[in-house]
């Protein structure tokens, strides 16, 4: 496998490089140059030369040299930049195994005369390049992702993140999604290391998490069966960008792509993934991303930043000082004396790029840069918050102008500062009791709380800024209603209105000397008034016809004539008698 490193000539105007077909693809493992030729004595100034640089793989991807060209392009049609110079890129083709070859042909480019190398993007022909530009003192900008972190070098600067700064932006984000506990899913040895400061951010108190490797070949059914069968539900994902839509299939034909898994992407290109095929899926997906494009991968973006630092800095030490570069030869002990300037002022410099702000610590690792928060919903990425090194994890926070609860306090001043009131003091008590520091205030669209739409089914105000998550939360005077309930949550409410129903307690009605037939109509009342003596009366006549009732009559009559103690109790041994006779 060969990689191509473009360099960036000085001397007599030549031609731009000419490439054949798709052999001209930038790739992950290249060696990126930039050169200055020199002239017949060997020194030659920056303003008498033509510049151009870029590197090149066969086969990646067309994102990065695009990415390159543009750049060079534009820095090319910027005439206050570098005035009287041109970029013009050529290429060399090293291996990114062999690292002999690689520092051999790296010599050879040193010997024309080189202000910076780009790269490479291999750790195996990394070192000899590093070495090499630490000996000649030549600036070495690298925009690759580091296995781990390396002590400071007089001149070397990467505008990758570093990887202990990426790691500390994951726990943040697992901290916020509020995960106890948890599996980490990697699929080479290197994402484990990129997962490494997570597992060393977990304290002997919390639960245990479950580290897996997706293994060989392309069928990882197995490992995502073994994980669904352990009732796990939040998966920490560590793979390659173009492995990811598979390895999401693959999930969901074993039951993990539910309404209660949810995905934690560590790819920093996760964005530029089509999702559209999984748009009916409920799973939450989070990553994280470093260019805002929603097509731009970040080797690509990095790359046009790095060229236009190297631009930046070139324009401001030559400012200063008159350039010149030199031959210089891997076995000699030359130098030249412009390489620590200039990556001293790449290092100081502080600009914008695709990739935000850009800048870098003592130690030339990128400092004080923003990831952008992201959800992927309904095969869809949005947008729901960012992380910065320095302030961790950020929350928008969404707010309808009106004393007592905001108002402008200084429209001047600068972030939070602008508003104060009851809801922004509120929030910041909030803030210490959860312990995040990360929010920015912002006042809703029209100060409006937020009403529905009837016939389109839109809301506005704060209402949609949460439904469209451009805001994670809204606080004001807002009346909680059952349309606005059904479409967001709400809180306690942490205010009463004050507003009572008034009620007069009703009467008791007058009761009336008949109100005990009102159950019943008064039809119903004769009717079983004249049920009732009808049946009296059939009883009655039936009893006349029975002798043993005109027996006992008689009886009875015969003992109230003679009426005493004794003659009771023969009566009642008489009734007795006959009542069991009867039976």
């Amino acid at each position: 496998m060969l990689e191509q490193s473009v360099i960036i000539n000085l001397g007599v105007p030549s031609e731009p490089a000419h490439f054949d077909g798709l052999n001209i693809l930038i790739a992950i493992d290249t060696t990126r140059g930039v050169m200055w030729r020199g002239n017949k004595e060997g020194l030659v100034s920056l303003s008498e030369q033509d510049v151009a640089g870029g590197v090149f793989h066969p086969e990646s991807k067309d994102h990065q040299y695009i990415a390159f060209q543009y750049a060079v392009d534009r820095i090319n049609m910027d005439r206050h930049l570098l005035p009287d110079t041109r970029l013009v890129p050529h290429s060399i083709n090293v291996s990114k195994h062999d690292s002999f070859n690689t520092g051999r042909k790296v010599c050879d480019l040193t010997e024309i005369g080189i202000a910076a190398i780009f790269g490479p993007q291999s750790t195996t022909s990394g070192g000899i390049v590093r070495s090499i530009c630490e000996t000649l003192e030549i600036p070495n900008l690298q925009t690759n992702w580091r296995a781990c972190p390396r002590p400071d070098t007089r001149c070397q600067l990467n505008l990758h993140p570093d990887p202990d700064v990426l790691a500390k932006a994951y726990v943040d984000v697992i901290k916020f999604l509020n995960w106890k506990t948890f599996t980490i899913v990697y699929e080479s040895n290197e994402g484990l290391k990129r997962l490494q400061e997570i597992l060393k951010a977990r304290s002997p108190s919390d639960p245990p998490i479950v580290v897996r490797q997706l293994g060989e070949g392309t069928d990882y059914r197995t490992v995502l069966k073994e994980i669904h069968e352990s009732s796990e539900t939040h998966i920490v994902l560590d793979c390659d960008t173009d492995h990811l839509v598979s390895i999401l299939r693959q999930a969901r034909e074993v039951n993990m792509m539910g309404d209660y898994e949810s995905y934690l992407l560590t790819s920093l290109d996760a964005h530029t993934v089509d999702f559209k095929e999984f748009q009916y899926i409920q799973t939450n997906i989070t990553t994280l991303r470093l260019v805002d494009p929603t097509r731009l991968e970040l080797e690509a973006a990095l790359l046009y930043d790095a060229v236009n630092l190297f631009a930046k800095a070139l324009h401001q030490l030559d400012e200063t000082n008159s350039i010149h570069t030199r031959p210089l030869k891997c076995d000699s002990a030359n130098t030249w004396q412009h390489g620590f300037s200039l990556r001293n002022y790449m290092k100081l410099m502080k600009t914008q790029g695709l990739t935000g702000s850009i800048s870098f610590d003592d130690r030339g690792r990128r400092h004080d840069f923003t990831l952008d928060m992201v959800d992927v919903s309904h095969g869809a990425v949005r947008h729901v918050g960012s992380w910065n090194s320095v302030t961790g994890l950020n929350h928008t926070q969404t707010y309808s102008e009106g004393m007592p609860y905001l108002d402008w306090k200084d429209p001047n001043a600068v972030g939070n500062e602008r508003f104060h009131g009851f809801a922004k003091d509120l929030i910041e008590e909030i803030a210490k009791l959860l312990k995040f520091k990360g929010y920015e205030f912002k006042i809703a669209p029209g100060n409006k709380q937020g009403s529905l739409d009837t016939a389109t089914g839109k809301w506005d105000g704060i209402m949609k800024e949460i439904i469209d998550r451009k805001a994670d939360l809204g606080i004001c005077d807002f009346t909680i209603t059952y349309d606005r309930g059904k479409a967001v949550d709400f809180t306690m409410p942490f205010l009463n209105t004050g507003i009572s129903i008034l009620f007069t307690k009703p009467k008791k009605p007058e009761t009336e000397l008949f109100s005990f037939l009102k159950p019943f109509s008064f039809d119903v009342w004769i009717f079983m008034a004249t049920a009732y003596l009808g049946v009296s009366l059939i009883l009655f006549l039936l009893a006349r016809w029975n002798t043993h009732y005109l027996i006992l009559c008689s009886l009875i009559l015969f003992l109230l004539a003679r009426w005493n103690i004794h003659y009771l109790i023969l009566c009642s041994l008489i009734l007795f008698l006959l009542a069991r006779w009867n039976t």
